[in-house]
């Protein structure tokens, strides 16, 4: 190399080569960190977001189950139930539909309205809706059925259910695996005959 005289000061363009190459591959990294961790982020975020799905509607479901009065249709991918409410009744479906949990609701005036099923009394309100897309239970059957002996198959006489364990699942976007949530209610159902 040669001696730089005072007015010639400065860099070489390979000085500059060589710095701007290693700040590109430093950049690069940096950024590739920076994405990996967005996009961990973001995962994260789906599976809190689907598991609070799953949690909200589990519990939704479960409290009408503890709360029903009587049980009407006991199948492994629907329920239908009565609730009364002060001096209503709401007849409400649940039922596990195409990767998606629907349900319905018909309230009428009067609690004897609901005496028989299936009714021929009129509902004041009917409302239906989808509470949870993009389920994935798959063959998992939405509830199974316990009575005083154990097991029961998946179609029992509502009568004879004594405890229902209740699983839903909800796959979550860009991410492999699943929201999954079960609990078992038990209910008042099994005097009814």
């Amino acid at each position: 190399m040669r001696n730089r005289s005072g007015d010639e000061s400065g860099y070489t363009l390979v000085e500059l080569t060589v710095v701007m190459s290693i700040m590109a591959v430093v950049s690069s990294l940096t950024a590739g960190l920076v994405i990996t961790g967005m996009n961990s982020t973001k995962q994260s975020q789906a599976r809190t977001a689907a598991s609070q799905d799953v949690q909200r509607e589990v519990e939704r479901l479960a409290r009408d189950l503890r709360v029903a009065d009587p049980l009407r249709v006991t199948e492994a991918n629907r329920v239908v139930l009565d609730l009364y409410r002060g001096n209503t009744c709401v007849r409400r479906t649940y039922e596990l539909v195409a990767n998606s949990l629907q349900v319905s609701s018909a309230t009428y005036p009067t609690w004897s309205a609901c005496a028989t099923y299936p009714g021929s009394a009129t509902p004041t309100a009917v409302q239906s809706a989808t509470f949870l897309s993009s389920t994935a239970n798959g063959a998992t059957p939405l509830l199974t059925y316990k009575g005083t002996a154990g097991p029961l198959p998946a179609s029992p006489a509502p009568a004879t259910v004594t405890s229902i364990t209740v699983t839903l699942s909800k796959s979550v976007p860009g991410w492999q695996g699943v929201a999954s949530l079960s609990t078992t209610v038990g209910v008042r159902n099994a005097k009814i005959g």
